[in-house]
């Protein structure tokens, strides 16, 4: 009977997983088709960084979700439907009118998915609650990050987005100016100075934060070399460190995960010490026949048919490596 109880559980968690993530899925595929209509239409190359971060952000959440509602057996949506034409005309028409506008439409949007995120976090168990747990946070980080913009380019003291924001503006933005840095998506006070280029090259900036923190993770020799570079070749290193996948993930685990006031998703840090174990097979006692290979006469003559089983024999092998 307990078995029973148990495999019943088990089918109506995963009834309602199918029923609580595929209209997740639904929006978060409609809010991507938004903003694939918006980023053409887009000048300011930092945001659109970030519209390809939030894109990115919420194509990890349909994967994932995705990925949980096949383990219950159904078949996820594929498709934003209407709702994705009505937010890709509400985010064009915003456009339009400005990029503070778009910003305003995409929190709307993002707001409203927070919320639903929250609403059906507690209502799942095991794998299915903490795969759900990490597209909250995901969206969380979403959210924050078109409040702190919003309320940098707002242009008056905009009470709303600064209460929603769990730090001072000043903690996002160094400059009077609303930059957006390519690694944390905001313009973070540091000691170094930002990195900006343009002109002959694609534009990028790199905030002082992100700066300082890639410095900090160069290996100590090549930090110890960097000191006879150029400052113009330690730049170029720093941008191109920067803007790399493992420092651009960082920036996303941790520094983006302290701004919006959510636990870091990294993994565990490794343990001190590994406890070794011998995975070698039981050896045999000298009681029991020695182990050997017949490979039936394969070789062309007895020299070559030494060495095969030479390279077969168990005591041979075991002494030599």
């Amino acid at each position: 009977m307990a078995g029973r109880g148990g495999k019943r559980a088990e089918v109506r968690q995963e009834c309602l997983t199918h029923t609580l993530l595929n209209p997740l899925v639904h929006r978060e595929l409609a809010t991507i088709g938004a903003i694939d209509a918006v980023i053409p239409r887009e000048k300011n190359p930092g945001y659109v960084m970030v519209l390809r971060a939030a894109k990115a952000s919420k194509q990890a959440n349909v994967e994932q979700m995705s990925t949980m509602i096949r383990v219950a057996g159904v078949q996820p949506s594929e498709s934003g439907g209407a709702l994705e034409s009505m937010l890709q005309l509400q985010s064009s028409m915003a456009r339009r009118a400005g990029t503070l506008m778009m910003l305003r439409a995409m929190r709307l949007a993002e707001a409203e998915i927070v919320r639903e995120y929250s609403e059906i976090v507690d209502r799942l168990d095991g794998i299915f609650r903490t795969g759900i747990d990490k597209c909250w946070r995901r969206a969380i980080k979403r959210l924050t990050i078109l409040t702190a913009h919003i309320a940098k380019r707002g242009g008056r003291p905009d009470v709303e987005e600064r209460l929603a924001l769990p730090m001072p503006l000043n903690r996002y933005f160094a400059h009077d100016d609303d930059r957006v840095c390519f690694r944390c998506l905001f313009d973070r006070p540091g000691h170094h100075n930002p990195l900006e280029r343009g002109n002959d090259h694609p534009y990028v900036y790199l905030c002082s934060a992100c700066h300082d923190e890639v410095l900090a993770d160069f290996p100590p020799d090549i930090a110890e070399a960097s000191k006879h570079w150029s400052d113009h070749d330690l730049e170029m290193h720093v941008l191109e460190k920067a803007l790399g996948r493992p420092s651009k993930l960082k920036a996303e685990l941790l520094v983006l995960a302290k701004m919006s006031d959510v636990s870091p998703d990294m993994p565990p840090p490794p343990l001190p010490r590994k406890a070794a174990f011998d995975a070698a097979p039981k050896r045999r006692t000298t009681a029991e026949p020695r182990p050997r290979t017949e490979l039936g006469g394969i070789a062309d003559s007895p020299l070559e048919q030494a060495y095969t089983d030479a390279l077969f024999d168990y005591d041979t092998v075991r002494s030599n490596w």
